[in-house]
């Protein structure tokens, strides 16, 4: 009995540090709107309905995965509502665990992007966003999901370079500092998790003084960058993924953290070309196009 005892007590004395989780990743950004295969010169790739048919392939070959989108589902310009609502009808389907509010979901007022989120099975987060007025979060600042074996929290954040290159109008919002907007959700983010992923609308400098800045982030999902990052920027304090433009690619990561110390297990971007639509995808862009005219 006595060594029994002894036995279990030096095994609740272990260090934890050596404990290993891993978690993968599925991610997208910036799809801009981009329904289907356009039959275009220059653009053999396909639009969301064939991302479902990816989707759907991935998830009976892979274990558990978190699915995210860093933002721009929705095109800039050209029609809104009815479009994002059937981009948010097939990301249902692919079953999003979350996506960021971006430049394109909030440039028609926040007011257009909440009716448009009603449709979504997930949540749309951001911890950038503030009411001009009360300076009260706009969105949920962030979620948490249990993938596996581990516990992940997401937050989005995005700085005011996104509205650089665009045409100026008055905005119906207050975009917080990284700094700002972290500031609060930092510590219980990291506390109730094993990893912390952020989806980033920021440069890639800024993403990288960001894993300086708080440590505890595991993975940054940038939607910056229109050049996918393969392989994935890895460095000392985390690692930094982004899938490209237009949708054209999904990347796939898995990190396994050890103590504080995340690495990369493995990467895979994976373009959207020659996939086939899914039949029912299909029907809700037929629909669009029908109830456009």
């Amino acid at each position: 009995m006595m060594k029994q005892i002894h036995f279990l007590m030096l095994f609740f004395l272990i260090p934890l540090s050596g404990f290993s989780q891993e978690l993968t990743v599925v991610y997208t950004a910036k799809s801009n709107g981009k329904l289907m295969y356009c039959n275009c010169p220059g653009d053999p790739y396909g639009g969301l309905s064939e991302r479902v048919t990816l989707m759907k392939d991935l998830r009976k070959k892979e274990n558990d995965f978190l699915l995210v989108d860093a933002g721009d589902a929705v095109g800039l310009f050209g029609d809104y509502d009815l479009k994002a609502s059937c981009v948010y009808r097939m990301m249902n389907m692919m079953r999003y665990d979350a996506a960021a509010a971006g430049r394109n979901e909030v440039y028609r007022g926040i007011s257009r992007i909440q009716t448009a989120a009603k449709v979504a099975d997930f949540p749309i987060i951001s911890a950038a966003f503030a009411d001009s007025a009360s300076g009260e979060p706009i969105f949920t600042p962030y979620v948490t999901k249990k993938v596996g074996g581990a516990t992940v929290a997401v937050t989005a954040l995005c700085d005011t370079s996104i509205f650089m290159h665009i045409i100026r109008q008055a905005f119906d919002f207050t975009i917080l500092t990284p700094q700002e907007a972290l500031g609060t959700i930092m510590k219980p983010m990291s506390r109730d998790s094993d990893f912390v992923v952020v989806l980033s609308q920021m440069a890639p400098e800024t993403n990288e003084a960001l894993l300086d800045m708080f440590p505890a982030i595991d993975l940054i999902v940038e939607a910056h960058n229109n050049k996918p990052y393969d392989p994935p920027v890895v460095k000392p304090n985390g690692v930094i993924v982004c899938p490209g433009t237009h949708g054209e690619h999904a990347g796939l990561v898995t990190l396994r953290k050890t103590g504080k110390t995340v690495t990369l297990v493995r990467s895979e971007l994976i373009p959207v070309k020659d996939i086939p639509e899914d039949p029912y995808a299909h029907k809700i862009v037929v629909e669009y196009y029908r109830e456009r005219k």
